[in-house]
């Protein structure tokens, strides 16, 4: 019913779709677990209707996707298979090229004071549950972000500002697209915003990157991956108080688990003088996963 409904409220959404079921008031608040009364000043739009879980229950029991319901056909977007949700707003923000090119894009980008209020305010909406217009707004706070990183550089109080901000941006990102269950797409805005916060220097922006980046993994299944996020922040920055949830292993024991010594010194090797020690490799045979 995309397009049909474009122009309409949650609360008349809810409305459409009972009706479009046959379902009473009574009925459909029964299934969703709420009053009769709860349900008719949802529909009038004067309760306000931004909880996941109340959305989740109410699109059940109408059986409409919960993009449908939400009404953003481009920002939230449902593929066909069950369980397989997709946010292509976000995707395209975070996979934009345009974020790996050197140089300022053309125009003017947002300032710096107002891209910091817009990520107070959407921190606001992910606090109160408000994921429905953090959906919508937050794309375009990753672009802004993007494009100031690039305009600042990295080297000036701004350019330092802009990574900082860009990098609680993603984190902002991780943690909507980790509620939604959008895992994979969860570990590279992690990744993306560790990037930006390496860039800033600030240790504290780097400490919880790092923990959004191993949350992301894990709830991927990506323990490997997550023990080496561990160990590298501990290496990198060892001021900083680190946990790890996976188990540590000890060295003899990751290699038996992993079953062979030659792809583990392909993948673990992470020597002071890179130039250095990738000729040594080389030179060893060890070439499969070098680049």
């Amino acid at each position: 019913m995309r397009g049909m409904t474009d122009g309409m409220t949650i609360g008349e959404r809810v409305a459409f779709y009972r009706q479009r079921r046959g379902l009473t008031q009574v009925v459909l608040a029964g299934l969703a677990g709420r009053t009769e009364d709860w349900l008719r000043k949802v529909e009038h739009d004067v309760l306000p209707l931004d909880r996941l879980s109340v959305l989740r229950r109410l699109a059940y029991a109408l059986d409409v996707a919960l993009g449908d319901l939400i009404g953003e056909p481009v920002l939230m977007a449902w593929a066909d298979e069950p369980g397989r949700r997709t946010v292509p707003a976000l995707r395209v923000a975070l996979m934009d090229h345009r974020q790996f090119l050197t140089g300022p894009r053309p125009g003017e980008p947002v300032r710096l004071d107002t891209l910091a209020i817009n990520l107070d305010e959407q921190w606001g909406d992910y606090q109160n549950s408000r994921y429905a217009r953090l959906t919508q707004r937050l794309p375009l706070l990753i672009t802004d972000a993007q494009a100031a990183c690039q305009h600042y550089g990295a080297t000036s109080d701004d350019g330092l500002r802009a990574h900082a901000l860009a990098a609680a941006a993603h984190q902002l990102a991780t943690a909507l697209l980790t509620k939604l269950g959008e895992a994979d797409l969860a570990a590279i805005s992690a990744s993306r915003g560790l990037a930006a916060a390496n860039a800033s220097g600030d240790i504290l922006m780097i400490g919880s990157l790092y923990r959004s980046v191993a949350h992301a993994l894990l709830s991927i299944g990506e323990f490997e991956q997550e023990r080496r996020a561990y160990a590298t922040c501990r290496k990198v920055w060892p001021e900083i108080k680190v946990m790890c949830s996976s188990q540590p292993l000890p060295l003899d024991e990751y290699i038996a688990g992993i079953g062979d010594v030659d792809r583990v010194i392909n993948m673990l090797v992470m020597p002071a003088n890179v130039a250095d020690a990738f000729q040594r490799l080389v030179e060893a045979g060890y070439t499969s996963r070098l680049i």
